[in-house]
């Protein structure tokens, strides 16, 4: 008589020690490039409450990639979320401690995340994501930082600027084409997460999309026309000390300006990017963005920002 030996849950992974050891590979490179611009290492726990995430992570993560567990405790929160991210744990630690920690903070972290999709390539339901974040230093000069600590791990694992770009974007660019042509304050986060689809949308759907908003055909024609408009980087002030900042620390070959970025998180405020392959083939490698208000979105009193 057989059995049939029991599989792991469809989209979670096994580490025998063979494939551990990459992983603890991969987590020592994380951590010597951090700890080597002054980063120190936190955490955060795995279960965090559901209300946590509601404000202002993307709408399509939380209602429909999460793992939501109903707790029974009535004592506890009404239900819990296995963390799909880590910016607003991020976000309730610093909003605890707001008057006793010293800014800026540089902090990193190293886990396992989870979210409640169908896995393929490249995408499961339980993955492993560095996260990096410089809080309280609201300049050009801090995005910076962040971005070239990216391309730096990139380049400590072979990439090269052949293969890889930094696309980085302001998402308060397209806020301001969204007021010139009219589309309102309540419809606004809706289109960022239509324009952050783009890339895998014919421009039919991505029409059709922006249809179901409520846009109409001249709205649609004047948004096509600035997602378009690579001229804006230049007119930009915050922008364009960015990019001076990026080809002062040597990595301008890197990057590039494109007013179709705008990442899928809610809370993101200002500068966006987000590297990817230059083949156009596969996932983006690593992103993120500034953001201004996330930490008095969970309870803070102070308007700290980060990146």
């Amino acid at each position: 008589m057989t059995s049939k030996v029991i599989k792991p849950v469809k989209g979670t992974r096994d580490f025998y020690p063979a494939d551990q050891a990459w992983q603890n590979w991969l987590y020592l490179k994380s951590k010597v490039i951090s700890e080597s611009f002054g980063y120190q290492e936190y955490e955060g726990p795995i279960l965090e409450p559901y209300s946590l995430y509601l404000a202002k992570s993307a709408e399509e993560i939380i209602k429909k990639q999460s793992f939501i567990i109903p707790t029974k405790d009535k004592m506890d929160q009404a239900n819990l979320v296995l963390r799909p991210e880590l910016t607003p744990t991020l976000a309730r630690m610093v909003a605890a401690k707001e008057y006793s920690l010293v800014f800026p903070l540089r902090w990193w972290s190293w886990g396992r995340f989870f979210r409640y999709e169908s896995p393929q390539k490249g995408r499961g339901r339980e993955f492993y994501q560095w996260n990096l974040d410089l809080l309280g230093q609201d300049c050009p000069n801090a995005d910076a930082e962040i971005i070239t600590i990216g391309i730096r791990f990139l380049a400590s694992l072979g990439f090269t600027p052949d293969e890889v770009v930094i696309k980085i974007n302001d998402r308060k660019y397209l806020d301001s084409k969204f007021n010139l042509i009219n589309i309102s304050q309540d419809k606004k986060l809706s289109v960022f997460r239509v324009i952050d689809k783009k890339a895998k949308l014919s421009k039919s759907d991505f029409r059709t999309m922006l249809r179901k908003e409520g846009l109409s055909k001249l709205q649609i024609r004047d948004l096509e026309l600035a997602i378009k408009d690579n001229d804006y980087s230049q007119e930009s002030p915050w922008l364009t000390e960015l990019f001076s900042s990026l080809t002062d620390l040597g990595v301008a070959d890197w990057v590039d300006f494109d007013p179709a970025i705008v990442r899928g998180f809610d809370y993101y405020t200002d500068t966006v990017f987000e590297a990817q392959p230059r083949n156009k083939q596969g996932r983006s490698l690593f992103g993120g963005g500034r953001y201004q208000n996330l930490i008095s979105d969970v309870g803070g009193t102070r308007e700290i920002g980060g990146v």
